[in-house]
């Protein structure tokens, strides 16, 4: 980890704030190179061998992440399979973690914005901009299994977004029924394709 000396991580751990996955590293340095962050109770090498605490936010599931709804803390998780190459047509979006038999449908983007509240009764964010093609053709029912999967055609996506060529990013969400009347929405995922 630092340019000389023993260092060693001696524990991990991966807490869950809020959704959001944090990593937490410990252990002892006895390099003087170790990098610090600016706030570093110690910001530079005290002795023999020093004790260090690393925490790192990941986001594994792409560009912004979900609220939690009334079936899981973490909200309901997008991702991605199959192919990226457009010309393969193997591509799958699944979501996790829905509510049982939950309607919903995929929504899309060649443009993401910063994470913003929708006003309710949605309580999700949206981080996908202008203009947004909806695939309302293919409503999705979550069933007991509380997961939804679609091999969307990216040859013919609804207008407004059109279709994707090679080398374009394209930025997902999936849009569900939660509680009651209240909607949700899942994280963002964005997908270059080939």
């Amino acid at each position: 980890m630092g340019t000389d000396g023993n260092d060693a991580a001696i524990d991990l751990q991966v807490e869950f704030t809020l959704g959001t996955p944090v990593l937490v590293i410990g252990g002892n340095v006895g390099s003087a190179g170790l990098p610090t962050t600016p706030g570093a109770v110690q910001p530079a090498h005290g002795g023999d061998s020093d004790a260090f605490a690393l925490r790192i936010r990941l986001n594994p599931y792409g560009m912004c992440l979900a609220n939690p709804s009334s079936f899981s803390p973490m909200g309901a998780r997008l991702c991605g399979s199959g192919s990226t190459v457009l010309a393969n047509a193997a591509f799958d979006l699944v979501v996790t973690d829905l509510p049982q038999n939950s309607l919903g449908y995929f929504l899309m983007s060649k443009h993401q914005v910063a994470p913003f509240p929708i006003i309710a009764p949605i309580q999700g964010v949206l981080c996908l901009g202008s203009p947004i093609a909806r695939f309302s053709n293919f409503v999705l029912n979550s069933g007991m299994l509380s997961t939804v999967t679609l091999r969307p055609n990216l040859n013919n996506i609804p207008p407004p977004a059109g279709p994707l060529a090679p080398g374009e990013t394209a930025y997902f969400q999936y849009w569900y029924k939660d509680f009651g009347s209240v909607s949700n929405t899942s994280n963002g995922l964005a997908v270059t394709f080939d």
